[in-house]
């Protein structure tokens, strides 16, 4: 316990560890100029890119503006739209800074220093509080570029006020990056006190919350700018932006930009104090992590990356109390799949977000069916089936969930196809019922239901694949280059690409027999490649 606390408790006191502190700066001085050219290089290159495709259309967009052809538009639609679009986009850039804090955070440290320094007598401060200053200078300069950006974009909408724009998007943009990290920074230092974070974590929820309700509001009833401009900071940081645009009632933009400068600055200041208190156990696990996600994208294997980070920031996969509960089968039969439905239901997000790629496919089959209209009517019903079939790939990542099963890897693949399949099949016939009592229905929708079968097939591909073989990811030299990410990037994506394969030419056919029949027996061979990948995989 003792050796615990100390191990915890900032370092930094006498004359040896100040004398260890110069012999760290000199000794990492080669790595610093290293990563300042690394930087340099990067910025120079982000730099190319903006000047050749970026650039060039912000200043076409001017010089239409010069013209008075979008300026009925933005007379109309950019007094009420600016304040609401921006003042949400603020306040969603600081929350999402927030919640990557909760697996990141800015300030990061490699292994070898968490592995040697931390335990050694090195001040804390003197090693905490330069990485959080770097990352909110790096953040600050990347968001007032991007908020410059975009004040110069705004001046096709305004003309005529394009420095005043410019400055006050580059203001806006500024304020909201430094928040952001600071935020992060409270998030990474408090993170770990269980008291602290429930009560962080409700008055964030709260303050969240009525903010998004305010903006709703004030974008669905037309609220003055007002009530979303004072909000909280970020509105607060938009108004020299609204003011700068012309819109309506902001002649107190300046006691906000104020109140802006004032929150961000000592929000910043409370940050740098507890940069240096930040837990060793943080910063070792988010060193870890890092390492670990590091790893999983070099080998494309962005599901572990996924896992990686849902475990770092202690997120909720699924509900901790289900409301609704099925009662175990009777059968070993139906043990799969009362699994899948009972996962379904305790994370309902996936049936959600599968319903609405089902509207989404829906919608697209209205159109006349042309190659692409059918391949984006399938994308979408396949993004819904593998929405669905996301407990078989909860249940394949862990080998511990399906040790006590008696079946093979290539059967229980194919037992996990009874849910998906049912579902889909629901919400695609509530679909084309919908689209006939419309008038909008197209045979196009009934292929739909036919293609099932090879969606959920498609989808099962996917979700029982394992990780890339490594003969994919060394690849073959050839005089454009190596083939790694190509192969490793085909084999990630081969189930929907063989599915659309498959049932574009069909569903894209006039109506007849064979496209019908065609559709309907695809997914045969696609089910075979499911169980195919599945054993191989579990083997």
């Amino acid at each position: 316990m003792h050796a615990a606390t100390a191990e915890e408790t900032p370092r930094g006191a006498g004359g040896r560890p100040v004398e260890a502190t110069a012999y760290l700066r000199r000794l990492r001085a080669p790595g610093r100029a290293r990563r300042r050219r690394d930087t340099l290089l990067l910025v120079y290159g982000c730099a190319l890119v903006a000047a050749v495709w970026i650039v060039p259309y912000l200043v076409r967009g001017a010089q239409e503006a010069q013209t008075g052809r979008l300026r009925a538009a933005a007379d109309d639609v950019l007094p009420g739209l600016l304040p609401v679009s921006a003042a949400a986009v603020c306040l969603l850039v600081v929350v999402l800074a927030a919640a990557n804090a909760r697996w990141r955070g800015p300030v990061r440290l490699d292994p070898p220093t968490v592995d040697w320094l931390l335990a050694a007598p090195v001040p804390r401060a003197a090693l905490l509080r330069p990485r959080f200053r770097a990352a909110a200078a790096r953040a600050a300069t990347l968001g007032a570029v991007t908020g410059g950006m975009a004040g110069f974009a705004l001046t096709a909408l305004t003309p005529g006020r394009g420095p005043a724009l410019v400055a006050a998007g580059a203001l806006a943009g500024l304020l909201t990056a430094a928040s952001g990290v600071a935020a992060g920074l409270l998030v990474e230092r408090y993170d770990d006190v269980p008291a602290v974070t429930r009560g962080l974590r409700r008055a964030v929820r709260g303050a969240v919350t009525a903010s998004c309700a305010a903006l709703a509001l004030a974008a669905a009833h037309g609220l003055p700018a007002g009530v979303v401009l004072w909000s909280g900071p970020w509105g607060w940081a938009v108004q020299p932006l609204a003011a700068a645009a012309g819109t309506p009632g902001t002649w107190w933009w300046p006691a906000g930009t104020g109140a802006a400068v004032g929150a961000t600055a000592l929000l910043l200041a409370r940050a740098d104090r507890a940069a240096a208190r930040v837990p060793a156990r943080a910063l070792r696990r988010r060193a870890a992590a890092g390492v670990r996600v590091a790893a999983s994208l070099a080998s494309l294997d962005l599901r572990q990356a996924r896992a990686t980070v849902t475990a770092t920031a202690g997120l909720r996969t699924t509900a901790a109390r289900p409301r609704f509960r099925i009662p175990p089968p009777r059968t070993a039969v139906l043990v799969v799949p009362w699994r899948d439905l009972t996962g379904l239901l305790r994370a309902p997000r996936h049936p959600v977000a599968a319903a609405l790629w089902s509207g989404v496919a829906l919608a697209a089959s209205c159109a006349a069916p042309t190659p692409a209209v059918a391949a984006c009517t399938l994308g979408a019903a396949y993004l819904a089936a593998a929405r669905l079939a996301e407990p078989a790939r909860v249940e394949h990542d862990d080998p511990r969930r399906r040790a006590n099963l008696p079946h093979p890897a290539g059967r229980l693949a194919l037992a996990h196809a009874v849910v998906p399949a049912a579902a889909l099949l629901t919400l695609l016939g509530l679909g084309n019922a919908a689209l006939a009592a419309a008038g909008a229905w197209t045979p196009l929708a009934a292929q739909l239901l036919l293609a099932v079968p090879a969606l959920v097939g498609a989808a099962l591909v996917s979700a029982c694949r394992g990780p890339v073989p490594t003969r994919l990811l060394l690849g073959t030299e050839t005089p454009f280059g190596n083939t790694g990410p190509i192969q490793a990037a085909l084999w990630y994506v081969r189930g929907p690409l063989v599915a659309l394969a498959l049932l574009v030419p069909a569903c894209a056919a006039a109506p007849g027999l064979v496209p019908t029949l065609w559709t309907a027996f695809a997914g045969l061979p696609l089910l075979g490649y499911a169980q195919r990948s599945a054993r191989r995989a579990g083997a």
